[in-house]
Formats: C-alpha cells, sequence, structure tokens
C-alpha cells in the first residue's frame, strides 16, 4: 500500500453561489494557509486572493437566481500553497475582463479588471484551466518564505553555470577527493551557497538560494539532487533533474564551487542523475542551454546531448556568469535532449513548411517516426478531422518571468478559437513570452501551424517524449526583438534549426 505524504492530501471546500458564504471561504483558506506556515501577513493575502477568485466566480459564473455550487481546494506543496476554484459555471475568457485603469469608478465593469490585477499581485503563480465539458479552474500559488543563503561575504560572485571550463588551473584533480550522492536534508543550506556562488544573485530559479524549498522539492519527488561532497563533508558541486508534468524532466541548477573548477564535478553529477533518472522509468532527458556563451552547449554535446528545439527571449536578462558582460537582450536557450532508451516507431503530422527540419531534427536525436504530409489549410480555417467536443487548455503563468507556457490536453472543435483568446489574454497581461506545445501526433497538428502562424506564433523546434506524443514548439513574442547574430551557437544542427527559424520569423533582421 502506497503511504501518501500530507501534502498529497487536499481538502476541499464546496460552498453554494452566494456572497454570505465569503467568511466561511476566507476562514477555510486562511486556516489552511496558517496549518502550512504562513505568517499573518502572507494569510490576510492569500485570502483577499481567493476572494477576490470566488467572488467573480459567484457574481458571474452563473445565470440570474442560478443556484449553483462550486469547490475550493487548498493543496499544501512542497513550496507552499496551492489553491484551486473549480466551477461548472458559464465559460469564461480571462480576456473579456476589462483593465482596470487607476482611478476609475470602482463601481463600474473595470472593477472586475481590479480584482485580476489583486490576484496577480498577491500571489506568485496563477493558471487558468479551460477543462472543457469539466467546467473551468483558477489556480494561485503562493510561495512559504524561505531564507536565501548568501556566505558572508560583500562582494557578489558571479561564475559560469555548468561546464568546468573557467577554474583555477593550480588546483589539480588530484588535490581533492569526493563523493558524488544523493542531496541528504540538512545539506541543502549549502546546495544553496554553492548557486550563489557560481551565480551570485542572478540565478533564474529563485527555489535554488532557499534551502527549505531544496529539501521539500526533493523529499516530494519535484527534486532529485546530487552533489560532490569532500571528506571533510564540503559541498562543492550541485545539479538537479527538475521533474516537469507535461514535459521530460530537465537537468538544472547545475553549479559547481569556483574553487573546485576543472575537477570533473559537473560531469561526473549528470552521469549520476541520468542513472537516477533510469530508475523511474522516464526514455528522455531534456537540458536547456544558454546562448549567450558556448560552454553549456559544449558540456552537453559531450554528456551525449543532441539540439533539436530553441526556447527564445526564455528568460529575463539578468542572469550573468563570471567574465562577461550581461546581454542586452532576454536569454535565449538551446533545448538538448538525451535518448535513454530506444523509441517506438510514431506517426506524425507535420506543418509542409517545416516538415523538413522537423525530419531532420527527430532523426538526429534517435526518434523514429512516418512523417505524413496531409494537405494544410492556408487561410485561419482549420477542419475537424477526428477532433470532438471542447478543448481543454492549460496555462500556466510565471509573473516574474514574465512568461507562459501552454499545454493543450484535448483538441477539440473550438482549438483555434481557444487558443486565439488565451493569446488575446496574455497579451493585455503584457506577459512577453508564449511557449506553445502542440502534439504533432494529432493529424490535426499539420493544419493548425499555419494557423497559429497567422496569430504571431511561430515555430522554434520539437520536444521529444517519452509517451510517443512528440510535440512541435512554437512561441509568441510578445513585443521583444531577437537579435540572431548575438546568439552563440555551436552544433551544426542547432545553428541549420536557428537559420530556419530566423527565415520565416516575419521580423528578423
Amino acid at each position: 500500500m502506497e503511504v501518501k505524504t500530507p501534502d498529497e492530501h487536499p481538502c476541499s471546500l464546496n460552498v453554494p453561489n452566494d456572497l454570505s458564504f465569503m467568511p466561511l471561504i476566507r476562514d477555510f483558506v486562511g486556516d489552511m494557509a496558517t496549518l502550512v506556515g504562513f505568517a499573518h501577513g502572507d494569510r490576510e493575502r492569500i485570502e483577499l486572493a481567493v476572494e477576490e477568485a470566488t467572488t467573480n466566480v459567484i457574481q458571474h459564473a452563473f445565470g440570474p437566481g442560478e443556484t449553483a455550487s462550486f469547490d475550493i481546494t487548498c493543496v499544501r506543496t512542497p513550496v507552499g500553497l496551492e489553491v484551486r476554484i473549480h466551477d461548472m459555471g458559464l465559460p469564461f475568457d480571462p480576456a473579456r475582463v476589462p483593465t482596470f485603469e487607476p482611478g476609475s469608478d470602482l463601481e463600474s465593469p473595470a472593477e472586475r479588471g481590479l480584482g485580476w490585477l489583486l490576484m496577480r499581485s498577491l500571489m506568485d503563480e496563477y493558471h487558468f484551466c479551460n477543462l472543457g465539458r469539466d467546467g473551468k479552474e483558477i489556480r494561485m500559488i503562493k510561495y512559504l518564505d524561505a531564507p536565501t543563503a548568501a556566505p558572508p561575504q560583500s562582494e557578489v560572485a558571479v561564475g559560469e553555470p555548468v561546464a568546468d571550463g573557467a577554474h583555477d588551473d593550480s588546483r589539480q584533480p588530484q588535490d581533492v577527493e569526493y563523493e558524488v550522492r544523493r542531496l541528504r536534508p540538512e545539506e541543502a543550506i549549502e546546495v544553496a551557497r554553492c548557486v550563489y556562488d557560481s551565480y551570485g544573485y542572478s540565478y533564474a530559479g529563485e527555489q535554488a538560494y532557499q534551502p527549505e524549498r531544496i529539501a521539500a522539492l526533493n523529499e516530494s519527488g519535484d527534486l532529485i539532487s546530487a552533489v560532490a561532497v569532500t571528506a571533510d563533508g564540503e559541498v562543492i558541486g550541485h545539479s538537479a533533474l527538475v521533474m516537469h508534468d507535461e514535459l521530460p524532466p530537465e537537468v538544472a541548477m547545475a553549479a559547481t564551487k569556483r574553487s573546485a573548477r576543472g575537477l570533473g564535478i559537473a560531469t561526473k553529477l549528470c552521469a549520476f542523475l541520468i542513472d537516477q533518472l533510469r530508475l523511474t522509468g522516464s526514455g528522455v532527458l531534456q537540458a536547456r542551454q544558454v546562448t549567450v556563451h558556448p560552454y553549456t552547449q559544449r558540456f552537453c554535446s559531450k554528456l551525449g546531448f543532441l539540439d533539436c528545439g530553441f526556447l527564445l527571449a526564455h528568460s529575463p536578462k539578468s542572469q550573468s556568469w563570471r567574465g562577461m558582460d550581461t546581454v542586452a537582450q532576454r536569454n535565449s536557450d538551446i533545448v538538448g535532449v538525451l535518448i535513454l532508451e530506444p523509441r517506438e516507431p510514431v506517426t506524425l503530422f507535420p506543418p509542409q513548411r517545416h516538415a523538413q527540419i522537423i525530419e531532420r531534427l527527430l532523426e538526429q536525436v534517435h526518434v523514429p517516426a512516418t512523417l505524413v504530409h496531409e494537405p494544410q489549410s492556408s487561410g485561419s480555417e482549420v477542419g475537424a478531422g477526428d477532433r470532438h467536443g471542447q478543448s481543454v487548455v492549460h496555462v500556466a503563468v510565471s509573473p516574474t518571468r514574465s512568461l507562459a507556457e501552454i499545454h493543450i490536453a484535448h483538441y477539440g472543435t473550438d482549438v483555434v478559437e481557444a487558443l486565439r483568446r488565451e493569446l488575446y489574454w496574455l497579451r493585455r497581461e503584457d506577459v512577453r513570452v508564449v511557449e506553445l506545445y502542440v502534439d504533432l501526433s494529432i493529424p490535426v497538428a499539420a493544419q493548425l501551424a499555419p494557423t497559429l502562424e497567422d496569430l504571431g506564433f511561430m515555430f522554434t523546434g520539437v520536444m521529444p517524449k517519452t509517451d510517443g506524443h512528440h510535440a512541435m514548439i512554437m512561441q509568441f513574442l510578445n513585443g521583444v526583438q531577437v537579435d540572431y547574430d548575438e546568439l552563440h551557437v555551436i552544433s551544426d544542427m542547432a545553428c541549420e534549426l536557428l537559420a530556419h527559424i530566423r527565415a520565416n520569423d516575419p521580423f528578423a533582421v
């Protein structure tokens, strides 16, 4: 019998669509926040955000005089609290919520825009899920405050993230003995300091600096950390597997202390994690390689990763490395994959414009596929094909990175309109980069791509998956210009793909 941790037991409240139940809702969510460990101030912020969201459901999700109920679920996560608000009321388009303008009449329709503004500002993450026949759900996440772990020194150090190249030549590999193993909870503080030693405070993942989150995520299995530890217990290197819901596991949070560079630590850590991943049964591992310098690309190539995609402007221009200037644009990543087990042959339906490069990418990463080149529509209409019902679309937004990720769980007859609505909303929210993953095993994928390109998306690569539902990566850049000449690209395949992307980017110069 599987024993569940407390984090896996959600607590739910089913309430009528009646504003008189608001005190009960606030008490329920507030008590859960206190139980999770939030202080009074954050408890009030969570209560206010949930009050705004549930008020919107009560007042607008159902018809006049309609008696109904909806669910509020609180889930204790490794990093804090997730609140889910689910209803079976009227379909909701967040793009139709008026934008709140300071100074406007609070009794005007724009008051609803204030509610959305409060939810975004009071919580750390928000997701809107169109569940088709299962209604809709808003998910909001608040992180527990956790102490950061900078060592007691005044100068912020920055360093190279993954490769072992920039190191102190006076320290040779035989000078230090160390072992590579799984992280122990009490070592999380040393991991945070190791990241600080390599990046200063510029690393994009906030949890890397917060020991309590590192330990909690490892305990839950959302993160699998490996550390290099000397005989006297010093953590001199770290790398981790980040487990994703929709995408293959990712090797990330790689950091080697500057004093220990040149010892082959990063290579051994990654090899250890690959062995750990094999135990989980996942056959695909991804790595995101920065393009501001060539070192991570060379390192990943040495480990066997093969390039298959780009995530252009994926993160803000805050990350820095020792001896290098800060980049003048958002950081772009190359997606590399390592296929751990042979993949079963699959049939895929690529769009004509990108069929040749998709075939090249799949061949070079050793993913067997038969590509069916079906005629595709040239306009905005996409045939229904084998689609039915309403689409189920999941949108996750990271406000701190101004980044959204879209996954389509079910391709219904309304998939184009559903994506158009989501894009309109994200643009209005001023989200800078939208990353969409289109299932190439769905016949409609060939027709969907040119329609999405009419909306402003562009093809940037493929993402192989363990289950065979290999995805086409499409991105929408909202007011972000990519200077392709500033991207450092090493492999022939990445160069070929980048040239293809640039040739199809209507704003490229």
